[in-house]
């Protein structure tokens, strides 16, 4: 699982429609993508929403209430004119600086690193060519942030680890809630036959498709989730939210064959209790719950048929 970062603001920001300001560029506008982003103290005696309609009328793509100060975005200066210039109405103590385009989002995919976890190397694509998998392990390439559960979160990593204990060579896995598909792949690189990977967002099931096509793999993937798999599975894995695991222990316990693992995650430490609890009334036993950092992995066994009255 893995949570792609946002940057957090506590201040209210606004945003109008993309009218924008003229097309005639500034003089000091830099010759790369950005914008032009003003730090206005409100005079005193002024009121804040006065000079912020000022900064409407100049052509302010968004606004940032700071109390005293306001913060502006300009495509370029003010109605075109050099972003030093005043804006009329909002007084002189102004500071301008410009701010390039930056995509948080893709510098810090580059900036991941490979993962090892279980029998599993989590590999970035900038990390293709210079990576070496030892002997004995697997490498999938995948890059953090295109889905729920990329290796880069504990979660993932943690699942992946108790995947490698279990020894799935010819048993069948369902992977419920896929998303990226890396633990239903990581079952087919360990000897799992069948696998199969679901999940409700047909989004994630496009993702998931992708990147094993991107490591040369064939996933067997649906869209929906685990009541919508006939059979039982020797494996089933759920890295998903606790609310999840709770509202579903009844189906993930029906979809395990008799004898059969559940290795579930999503699950903060301080709810492990909540979630184990439900899998026990469910039907499960010998349910281990493993700590990895903030998280836990939990893994139980449905017993065989006769023996917990569940059938």
């Amino acid at each position: 699982m893995t949570t792609d970062p946002a940057p957090a603001e506590s201040s209210s920001t606004q945003v109008r429609p993309a009218d924008g300001p003229s097309d005639q560029a500034s003089p000091h506008t830099p010759d790369v993508a950005g914008h032009w982003i003003a730090i206005v103290a409100v005079p005193p005696g002024e009121d804040a929403e006065v000079v912020a309609a000022h900064l409407w009328q100049a052509g302010a793509l968004g606004l940032r209430d700071r109390g005293r100060e306001l913060e502006a975005w300009f495509e370029r200066g003010p109605d075109g004119s050099d972003p030093t210039e005043a804006v009329p109405g909002i007084g002189t103590d102004v500071a301008w600086r410009f701010e390039p385009t930056v995509d948080h989002l893709e510098a810090w995919r580059r900036s991941a690193t490979p993962v090892a976890a279980g029998l599993i190397d989590i590999v970035p694509h900038h990390h293709a060519g210079v990576h070496d998998t030892a002997p004995g392990r697997h490498r999938i390439l995948l890059d953090p942030g295109q889905a729920f559960g990329s290796g880069h979160h504990a979660t993932t990593a943690g699942c992946l680890d108790a995947m490698a204990d279990a020894d799935l060579a010819g048993r069948s896995v369902l992977d419920v809630g896929t998303g990226t598909g890396v633990l239903a792949m990581a079952a087919v690189l360990q000897g799992g036959d069948p696998v199969v990977g679901v999940d409700t967002d047909p989004e994630a099931v496009s993702v998931a498709g992708r990147n094993a096509a991107d490591n040369d793999l064939h996933l067997d993937l649906r869209v929906g989730s685990v009541s919508d798999v006939d059979g039982h599975w020797d494996v089933v894995l759920a890295n998903l939210l606790t609310h999840t695991l709770v509202a579903l222990a009844g189906d993930l316990h029906a979809a395990t064959a008799p004898g059969g693992l559940l290795i579930a995650s999503g699950v903060g430490t301080p709810r492990a209790g909540t979630v184990a609890d439900a899998l026990a009334t469910a039907g499960y036993v010998d349910v281990d719950v493993r700590t990895h950092g903030d998280w836990v992995v939990l893994i139980a066994r449905r017993p065989r048929d006769g023996t917990d009255g569940t059938g």
